[in-house]
C-alpha cells in the first residue's frame, strides 16, 4: 500500500494521514511506516513537519476512529504501538548524527506522577529535541521524585501531561512544589494533554505559565519563556 508523497511545499493532507493510519494498522505497519517516511524525508519534508502534520494527526486519528467505532480497540491499540515505535526508531536515528550544545536550554517532560506516557507527551519531547533542547522525558513515579530532581538539574521549563480532569488536583500540588523546590527559582511550567485541551483555563488554575497547545508553537512559546528567565539569572552549571 502507497500513501503519496506531498513535496517540500505541500501540507500533509488529512486524505494522506487517513491513508497513512491504514497503512500502519496492518500487519506490516512499522516496515510500511518507516519505508513511507523515509521517502517523505527524499522528497524534501522535514522530520518537524513529519512529527506535526503527519504522526500525530494520526494519533489524534486513530482515537477518534476508536470513538466513531472505524475501527476497534485492537486495531487502535496496534496503530499507537506503531506509531511509538516508528518515533523511537527516528529518534534514535536522528540522535545518531547530532550532539547536544553545552548551553541547551533544559526541559524536563512528565505525565502526572502515577499516570502513563502518552504518545502525544512523547511526540512534543522529540520536537524539543529537533530544536536544540536537551530534553529528559523519563518516567517519574512519584512527586517525591520529580521533587528531587529538579532540586538536583537545572531545568528551564518543567511540563506536565495531564490526562483526565481527575489529575488536576494532584497536577497542582506538583507544580507548586515544582516551583518552590527547583534549583532555577525562575522555572517556567508547561501543561498539556486531553485534560488542557478539553479545558484551556485549567492551565490558570494549575499555575501554569503556558500551555502546549500545537508542538511547534509550545517550543517557540518555551523558547521565549526560557530566554527571559535566563537574562535574570546566571547560567545553569
Amino acid at each position: 500500500m502507497a500513501v503519496p508523497a506531498p513535496s517540500r511545499e505541500q501540507e500533509i493532507s488529512r486524505t494522506e494521514v487517513l491513508a497513512f493510519c491504514e497503512l500502519i494498522l496492518t500487519d506490516s505497519g512499522m516496515h510500511l511506516a518507516l519505508a513511507h517516511v523515509h521517502r517523505l524525508l527524499e522528497h524534501g519534508v522535514s522530520m518537524r513537519r513529519i512529527y506535526a502534520e503527519l504522526m500525530t494527526p494520526a494519533a489524534r486519528e486513530l482515537g477518534a476512529g476508536w470513538d466513531s467505532d472505524r475501527w476497534d480497540f485492537s486495531q487502535v491499540s496496534h496503530g499507537l504501538l506503531v506509531l511509538q515505535s516508528l518515533l523511537q526508531d527516528l529518534s534514535a536515528e536522528w540522535r545518531a548524527g547530532h550532539h547536544e550544545a553545552p548551553d541547551a536550554r533544559r526541559i524536563l517532560l512528565m505525565p502526572v506522577p502515577g499516570s502513563q506516557h502518552t504518545f502525544g507527551l512523547l511526540m512534543i519531547a522529540e520536537l524539543f529535541r529537533l530544536e536544540g533542547w536537551s530534553v529528559w522525558a523519563e518516567p517519574v513515579p512519584s512527586v517525591r521524585e520529580v521533587v528531587e530532581l529538579v532540586r538536583n538539574r537545572w531545568f528551564d521549563v518543567v511540563g506536565f501531561s495531564i490526562g483526565t480532569q481527575a489529575q488536576a488536583n494532584s497536577a497542582r500540588s506538583a507544580i507548586l512544589l515544582v516551583r518552590k523546590q527547583s534549583s532555577n527559582r525562575r522555572v517556567k511550567v508547561m501543561v498539556g494533554g486531553p485534560a488542557i485541551h478539553a479545558d484551556p483555563s485549567l492551565g490558570k488554575w494549575l499555575y501554569a505559565d503556558m500551555i502546549a497547545g500545537d508542538g511547534t508553537t509550545a517550543v517557540a512559546v518555551a523558547e521565549q519563556l526560557a530566554a527571559e528567565s535566563r537574562q535574570l539569572l546566571p547560567e545553569p552549571n
